[in-house]
């Protein structure tokens, strides 16, 4: 028989004993079963949560997290559709295969591959954050590459990653309202083809350059993407006078193949030139009103326009200055005979012209004979009524009447008054008669005499 004490020895053995094999199973079934949270993140995997260990994502550009690059995959190249595909490798080599010849190749974690997959850019839309759709244009080629992605096995189908550049270019170029020229925005980005919407931070980034011919400046020219989707990387243009059509030409970092030129819109403003009358006395001896339009421009208040004619002299000389509303005035005297074409000449401004034509001045100088004649007639007709003397030197009268005239007429269209009248009209055979006959009649005032009065007739 035991004793007490060696009894109450074997009783606390025991016990210490059991403790210890239900300790042990309560920390293996904590193992072994995951907490609801742990489940929901296996259940949902995020393919930009942050891993721990050597799978950990570091931050990129975009302030989101890049991922380590994953094991080398094999890619098939006949799905690419491609005409020809470029692999820039970890190294800085580039590699370039024939669909026709390679059936698959072996991109790494850092290899990015472009595939050339059309001539031309074709035209698509995007969702914008708003849900609503803008249009865009798809570059005719496409990039891949391999991404780890959670809850996906290293070396399985989704790990190949497909992305569409993009380039929205729906404002285009259009006048600057703080000064001359034109300037607008594009934006750039990739989408993934899997799903479009999704954003995913790249291990390799997506590098473009941009160049153009017909636009001065492109800031930036070269854009690196890290990651899919909105929003768009932003690109700002300025030209000074571009001429249409205009586009900006869009080519991977890596390689030449499958540039391709994006169009881009100018929105010229429309201009209008009017000429008061199309048909005026040549050799200077009228003058028109021609007036300017200019609609479209975000601010025209005090903008210059300069004008230009194949024939004739604007006055007064120099630029128009547009008002709040856009218009401007000036006058176009003829010089010599023949048509006038009157266009504008300030940069940015779309082409718009007018047309006077240049007359012989023979219905002119015949009014101012005729009138000068009569006036000449009536003068001596009253002064030999007063003295009743006979009419001698009429031949005399016919050659002064009509050369007096024509003087009176000639200077009154260039601004100066010879005769001591002020007639109110500005143009027509009845006002050359008149001046004609008042020349005739009264005579001329000239140097030496009375000053002459300055009225610069409106044409």
């Amino acid at each position: 028989m035991l004793t007490g004490a060696l009894r109450r020895r074997l009783i606390a053995s025991t016990l210490l004993l059991a403790a210890g094999v239900v300790s042990t199973q309560s920390v293996h079934s904590a193992e072994v079963r995951p907490s609801s949270k742990s489940r929901g993140a296996m259940a949902a995997p995020d393919v930009d949560a942050t891993r721990s260990g050597s799978d950990a994502q570091q931050p990129n550009e975009a302030g989101g997290v890049r991922p380590q690059p994953s094991a080398p995959q094999k890619v098939d190249v006949g799905a690419l559709h491609a005409s020809e595909v470029v692999v820039s490798r970890r190294a800085g080599r580039i590699e370039t295969f024939d669909p026709d010849k390679t059936a698959t190749l072996t991109l790494g974690g850092r290899d990015l591959a472009l595939a050339v997959t059309g001539t031309r850019v074709e035209r698509t839309q995007i969702a914008t954050v708003e849900g609503t759709f803008v249009p865009a244009w798809r570059l005719p080629f496409s990039f891949s590459l391999i991404k780890a992605r959670v809850g996906v096995p290293v070396g399985g189908p989704s790990n190949q990653l497909d992305l569409e550049p993009v380039v929205e270019t729906t404002n285009g170029l259009h006048p600057d309202p703080k000064g001359s020229g034109y300037v607008g925005r594009i934006w750039v980005g990739v989408l993934s083809r899997r799903v479009p919407s999704e954003k995913l931070a790249l291990p390799t980034p997506v590098v473009l350059l941009m160049s153009s011919a017909q636009i001065d400046e492109i800031e930036p020219s070269q854009v690196t993407i890290s990651y899919t989707g909105l929003p768009f990387a932003e690109v700002r243009l300025r030209a000074a006078n571009p001429r249409e059509p205009v586009a900006v030409r869009v080519r991977s970092s890596f390689t030449a193949s499958g540039e391709t030129d994006v169009p881009v819109s100018l929105v010229r403003p429309d201009v209008t030139v009017v000429a008061s009358s199309s048909r005026i006395l040549g050799f200077g001896l009228e003058a028109v009103d021609v007036t300017i339009q200019v609609s479209g421009l975000p601010n025209p208040n005090g903008q210059p326009v300069t004008l230009q004619s194949s024939l004739g002299k604007f006055e007064p000389g120099g630029p128009v200055l547009l008002d709040a509303r856009g218009f401007g005035a000036t006058k176009l005297r003829s010089a010599w005979v023949g048509t006038a074409q009157v266009t504008t000449a300030a940069a940015g401004l779309a082409n718009s012209q007018a047309t006077v034509t240049f007359e012989w001045p023979l219905k002119f100088l015949l009014a101012a004979a005729i009138g000068g004649a009569l006036g000449r007639t009536v003068r001596r007709a009253a002064a030999r009524r007063g003295n009743g003397r006979k009419w001698r030197g009429w031949g005399t009268d016919l050659i002064l009447g009509p050369v007096a005239g024509v003087l009176a007429t000639v200077a009154w269209t260039v601004g100066v008054n010879l005769v001591p009248a002020l007639p109110t009209a500005v143009s027509g055979d009845a006002l050359y008669l008149t001046l004609g006959a008042l020349g005739g009649l009264v005579g001329l005032v000239l140097p030496g005499g009375k000053p002459a009065t300055q009225n610069a007739p409106a044409g």
